[in-house]
């Protein structure tokens, strides 16, 4: 078998169980087909089509017993060597394709992901648990005392051959031509010791307090990449001086933050005088362009501008594109989450993302654009001073602060800005993002 996985081998009770809701937060909107990759016994597919969240699931575990019971309540069952042999799916037909605890088992886990991205519709997701080599339980015994046993399970699973942190973890998804667009540590109580420490050092901790990473990467439009293959690549910025096109104190001061890794200087468009222009556009992204274009072909100098939003489930969107006219001409915020309150008013639903759309702009009139998501809920009343515009009100999923409460370092990389700008800076400026250099 190309796989050191325990299926020819005695585990602990309860190995293959495990039911694993978390993915739930993971999984595409209306997601109807999933196949999970070493599904064990099915608990997972049993518990995602029980709760309605899809219609089909199939599943592939090369380990008798579990298989076994797999078999009886699956729609589709593979007792197969996944690293030499696929399920018999078509391609492009399934909504997820999860790989919980089960990469790590691979000889070559990133050849496996290759051939697996390929079932995936466009728009589908692989969900993947990886544990994070870098936890502080194993990483102090190995510096302290010089130890590192293997166990029955866990991080240091005897059966694991290999091994990763949250960057090489995001690497074996994104190679397989996955984009990643949510990481989200495992392991990090909320109010306990480590979750407070981890709160106070901006959490600059989470490599080390987390067990494991859950990752998604979304297959894009093939006949999208390949046009973008097609293409050249991204315009470097290299200039000394950079105009943010925005008129909104806080963005300019987020937008800057971001940019301190950078040897640029930045001036915003207020300071230079610029009218704001009429933002006519139908989309974020739209709207984000106009914006730089008008101030770059105006400064005759580069520009980055953001259009960005709040899309709150349960009304449609909205406010979406018109999240700044909430708050009127004053641009008045606390009057913004009242109304934002009210129309949510009766309502259960307190879904909501932001959406961040960032355009760099030059005066010849090219513009490269990159867009970012942070998904979670609305609280109210409205918690903490930090942050601005509906910051208070809004929780990023996996979190219990708003974003008027947290470290707002720790906001500014993670936040959809902090992702937008993360693709931005890939893309056009070397692909060196991270926090200042002290």
């Amino acid at each position: 078998m190309g796989l050191c996985y325990p299926a020819i081998m005695d585990v602990t009770p309860g190995y293959y169980d495990f039911e694993r809701r978390e993915v739930t937060a993971f999984l595409p909107e209306n997601a109807e087909r999933i196949l999970e990759v070493g599904c064990g016994t099915g608990a997972t597919l049993a518990y995602l089509k029980s709760a309605g969240l899809c219609r089909w699931v199939g599943g592939v575990e090369p380990a008798h017993a579990p298989g076994a019971i797999a078999r009886r309540h699956l729609d589709g069952f593979w007792a197969i060597d996944i690293e030499s042999e696929l399920p018999t799916i078509g391609l492009g037909s399934l909504d997820a394709v999860l790989c919980l605890d089960v990469l790590e088992h691979l000889r070559d886990p990133w050849s496996a992901v290759r051939r697996l991205a390929p079932l995936l519709r466009p728009g589908g997701v692989l969900i993947a648990s990886i544990p994070n080599l870098r936890y502080y339980k194993v990483v102090l015994p190995l510096l302290l005392r010089g130890e590192f046993r293997y166990a029955e399970g866990g991080i240091l699973d005897r059966t694991h051959l290999r091994f990763f942190v949250e960057r090489t973890a995001r690497e074996l998804i994104q190679q397989g031509g996955l984009v990643v667009d949510r990481v989200e540590p495992l392991g990090l109580k909320p109010r306990t010791a480590k979750w407070f420490l981890n709160a106070l050092s901006g959490r600059r901790l989470t490599g080390l307090y987390a067990r494991q990473y859950l990752l998604r990467g979304v297959r894009l439009d093939p006949a999208a990449a390949s046009s973008d293959r097609s293409q050249s690549m991204h315009r470097r910025f290299q200039h000394p001086r950079l105009v943010i096109a925005s008129h909104n104190g806080g963005k300019v001061r987020e937008i800057a933050d971001l940019l301190q890794a950078f040897a640029v200087e930045v001036v915003a468009a207020g300071a230079l005088g610029l009218p704001v222009p009429e933002e006519t556009g139908d989309s974020f992204a739209a709207n984000a362009r106009l914006k730089a274009l008008a101030a770059a072909k105006a400064t005759g100098l580069p520009a980055l501008a953001d259009d960005s939003g709040l899309c709150a489930e349960a009304i449609g969107g909205e406010p979406g594109i018109f999240t700044a006219d909430w708050a009127g001409p004053e641009r008045d915020f606390a009057m913004a989450m009242r109304r934002l309150e009210q129309a949510l008013a009766g309502k259960t639903d307190r879904r909501a993302h932001f959406v961040s759309a960032l355009a760099l702009a030059w005066p010849d009139g090219h513009v490269e654009t990159f867009e970012g998501e942070v998904h979670g809920q609305l609280v109210w009343p409205p918690r903490g001073e930090k942050g601005f515009g509906y910051d208070p009100m809004f929780v990023p999923e996996g979190e219990t602060l708003t974003y008027g409460e947290v470290d707002q370092g720790w906001k500014h990389r993670t936040s959809h800005r902090g992702r937008a700008f993360e693709r931005l800076v890939d893309g056009c400026f070397g692909g060196c993002f991270g926090p200042a250099p002290p």
